[in-house]
Parts: C-alpha cells; structure tokens; sequence
C-alpha cells in the first residue's frame, strides 16, 4: 500500500513539474515560428548524453522559405565528429487548427508543434542511428523560446520508453 502511495506521489511531482505552452502566453517578444524562420538562420549547439556527457558538438545553417502556406526548412549540419549523424534534413512544416504540423524524412509521422507567447513546443518521434543498436526511435520534445528578434533557445529531451537518453542545446541566430 505504501508502495502504490509513493509512486502515485512521486508521478503527481513529475507531471506537475512539466512546462505547459500556456505557461508563456505573456511572454514577450512574441514568437512567430514562420517569420522567424523565413530567411537564413545560423546556430551551434551540443548533444549531450542520459549523465549529460557532451558527445557531439555542431553547428547548422538553415534556409527557409514560405510557400503555399507552408515553411520550407532546409537544415545543413557540420559535426564535430563523423558519424551517423544527418548532414541534412529538410522540414515541412504547415499551420493546421492553430497548430503547426511538421514532416521530414526522418521523423516518424508527424511533428506536432504549438506556440504561445515566445515559446514553441514540438514533439515528436525521431529515427536515430546508434553505433551499438542501430536504428531506433526516440520521443522528441523540442522547446524553442524567443529571447529577441534575432536570438532563440531550443532546448531538447529525447526519451525511450520514458527515460531521458539524450538532450540537446541549439542557438539559433537570424541573419539580416
């Protein structure tokens, strides 16, 4: 019985604790993913492992453009390290509902994301290649926040079957 408690407790702490999109509904500068991400954006971040070990450090440039109501993103990586690593990947990405609903070619159905205030949240299922395991799946939950109209945060936590394995750090900068 005691066990059962403490489990209901300790889940209660953890769910209360996650960040809802509603939380930055105030915030300021207010996020618009698509302008934001119209034009050429350059980032360098970090992958760090489930201790927080970092394994790889990179860097992106990005290109995007607005057609038919749809951003095109095309994102160029250069790693620190070879790898298994995508040099490549190119979202579609499309406003449905108040939604944003994003594809590319190695993501697992569809990406799911919102904003509210300077933030935005997408999650989603991606398709890794591992050194020891080969291809796997992971749970991607990506938060974006605006800190001016030039800089963003994104900060990611990969899960398998509920354990985080993997984060991420990126920071973009718009180019002019």
């Amino acid at each position: 019985m005691f066990k059962k408690a403490f489990l209901f407790v300790l889940c209660s702490i953890l769910v209360g604790c996650s960040a809802s999109i509603s939380d930055f509904k105030d915030e300021t500068p207010k996020l618009d993913f698509f302008q934001f991400f119209n034009g050429e954006t350059e980032a360098y971040g970090m992958v760090q492992d489930s201790s927080g070990k970092i394994i790889s450090r990179f860097t992106v440039n990005t290109i995007g453009v607005i057609k038919d109501n749809k951003l095109i993103l095309d994102e160029t990586f250069k790693w620190d390290r070879k790898g298994n690593n995508p040099n490549k990947r190119i979202w579609t990405v499309r406003k449905e509902n108040g939604k944003y609903i994003a594809n590319a070619s190695d993501v697992e159905g569809d990406a799911i994301g919102v904003e509210s205030g300077n933030a935005f949240n997408l999650k989603y299922t991606l398709k890794v290649m591992t050194d020891k395991y080969g291809e796997v799946n992971v749970s991607v939950n990506d938060w974006m926040y605006l800190q001016d109209p030039k800089h963003i945060i994104n900060l990611t936590t990969m899960t398998k079957f509920g354990f985080t394995v993997g984060k991420i750090s990126i920071f973009f900068t718009k180019k002019s």
